[in-house]
């Protein structure tokens, strides 16, 4: 009982009371759990943990019989992992693709989520940082699509800009100008600094992605955790 109740268990360490909740087959719970014990780690920089801690969460997800609670968990899981991977790896990892692939592939299968933004700046920074400046382009028209549909305003920053760096990288410079102005227009620093500062370099891209993840992943996760 006391493994449920987080008030009696709060000076617990996550990953312990995550460990007992698995043991206990008490497994959406346990999913939970790792799910926080991964963040809290992140939140230290404890990257590699993180890691070790968010799969151990997804080793369980299988367990979990009901679909939609299942994806969910899975969502919340997978963007932490590329949140960490890129921390370790780097924005260009093969690991950070098959996160935010993975988690394109969960979104679409579902009730829309704005976590389908993270993932798709995730992958838009994959491709473009590896030259792959044509499916960058794609991706960076589906945020803008998916962030026009979820009224993000913040997320209509960071598309006109992803455009407009995928435009410039094609040679297409009036376009990408008419993007990149667009960005300008619509940015309130005090709504979009958080979620919007990122450049044209891999690590520039990374730190949004982070910031961005924190947003959508915090919102996504007030109603499950």
């Amino acid at each position: 009982a006391v493994l449920r109740k987080p008030d009696q268990g709060q000076h617990t360490p996550l990953e312990v009371l995550a460990y007992h909740l698995t043991q206990a087959a008490e497994f959406p719970e346990a999913v939970q759990a790792w799910l926080r014990a991964g963040i809290h780690a992140a939140q230290r920089s404890a990257h590699i943990e993180a890691i070790e801690h968010l799969r151990s969460g997804l080793a369980l997800l299988g367990k979990i019989p009901d679909p939609a609670l299942r994806r969910q968990l899975e969502l919340n899981l997978q963007v932490a992992l590329m949140a960490s991977m890129i921390a370790t790896e780097g924005a260009t990892s093969i690991r950070v693709s098959e996160c935010c692939q993975r988690g394109l592939e969960l979104c679409r299968q579902g009730e829309p989520t704005p976590l389908v933004l993270p993932f798709a700046f995730g992958q838009f920074t994959f491709t473009y940082c590896r030259g792959q400046v044509q499916e960058a382009e794609s991706l960076a028209r589906l945020f803008l699509s998916m962030a026009e549909n979820a009224k993000s305003e913040s997320g209509r920053v960071i598309g006109h800009r992803l455009l407009g760096t995928a435009l410039h990288g094609k040679g297409r410079l009036l376009e990408a100008k008419e993007q990149l102005e667009l960005s300008l227009q619509l940015y309130v620093p005090e709504r979009d600094a958080a979620t919007t500062h990122f450049g044209h370099h891999e690590h520039d891209h990374g730190s949004g992605l982070d910031s961005l993840v924190g947003a959508e992943s915090s919102n996504s996760m007030d109603g499950l955790l």
